[in-house]
């Protein structure tokens, strides 16, 4: 058996190992294997690799690359631009070319980012999350996820309550 790939491919993986699943795990399934290969019906085509010239930036990538090393143990954007030989305007003005963000916002998000990720799929508690993410407490972790994700830390964790195979 082939598919095409992406969502193709889970979609198929679905289908064979459907008859052997209650209807909530196959949705619960899905949802966490085809949910993120959709787009709404007016979103924007996706564009190829290719047409984000900044990814193939050596400045961008390595300070993308510093950002993900020391999100536990985030750096100022003073010592970033310092490690990369750069003004912090320069590099201001290439995140803000590539990404139409700030390099402080970028560097912010990625730890929101994996603090989601670990809220979502660890059990780790919330305040290990927040250390684990660079946050100075649960609360500031708290916030940042509110305002990216529009839930709480404590709420975002609860609707991944849903066990997805039951073993008897």
């Amino acid at each position: 058996i082939t598919a095409a790939g992406m969502g193709a491919t889970a979609e198929l993986i679905i289908g064979l190992i459907s008859s052997s699943l209650e209807a909530a795990q196959v949705a619960e399934l899905g949802n966490r294997l085809l949910l993120h290969t959709l787009r709404k019906s007016d979103a924007e085509q996706p564009k190829d690799i290719a047409d984000n010239q900044g990814l193939f930036d050596a400045q961008v990538t390595e300070a993308i690359r510093l950002m993900e090393e020391t999100i536990a143990d985030p750096i100022s954007m003073a010592d970033l631009t310092d490690q990369l030989g750069l003004s912090t305007r320069s590099l201001e003005r290439t995140f803000r070319k590539v990404f139409d963000d700030t390099p402080a916002r970028f560097y912010k998000r990625l730890r929101t980012k994996r603090a989601r990720n670990m809220i979502e799929e660890t059990l780790l508690p919330i305040v290990d999350v927040a250390v684990a993410t660079g946050f100075g407490s649960v609360d500031t972790m708290s916030k940042a996820v509110r305002e990216e994700y529009g839930l709480s830390p404590a709420k975002m964790r609860a609707r991944k309550k849903i066990k997805l195979l039951k073993y008897d």
